[in-house]
């Protein structure tokens, strides 16, 4: 840092820009504006998941407020591996289709290997 700007080197590159533009901490918010902030619930679901699947829970939490209850770790199949969560609709099948359409068009960036809903994949 020199008279208010700060050296950034990324790969081979060096550049020199606005230290009040830096951050000290990593965004909440992705580009798409998905919200990766702690669930307000508090809740234990978090336990045992992967960071990705930690990720997925934050960002549909955020996404869909209405959403209370949720299915993580569990000794059986992928949940088992932590790489699985349930977000449970209690039969408001409006919302599980909404949430499976937005969990498909955000699936690259949320690094998802597949949705299941209704018995599909």
């Amino acid at each position: 840092r020199r008279r208010g700007f700060a050296e950034i080197v990324r790969g081979d590159l060096t550049r020199w820009v606005n230290a009040a533009y830096l951050s000290t901490g990593q965004p909440l918010t992705s580009a798409a504006g998905i919200s990766y902030a702690p669930c307000p619930d508090g809740s234990s679901t978090e336990y045992r998941l992967t960071p990705g699947a930690v990720r997925l829970y934050r960002a549909v939490c955020n996404a869909f407020p209405a959403l209370t209850t949720y299915g993580g770790w569990a000794a059986r199949g992928e949940h088992a591996s932590g790489k699985a969560i349930d977000f449970m609709t209690n039969g408001d099948a409006a919302l599980g289709q909404a949430i499976a359409d937005w969990a498909r068009a955000h699936a690259s960036e949320l690094d998802l290997y597949d949705v299941l809903w209704e018995q599909h994949i």
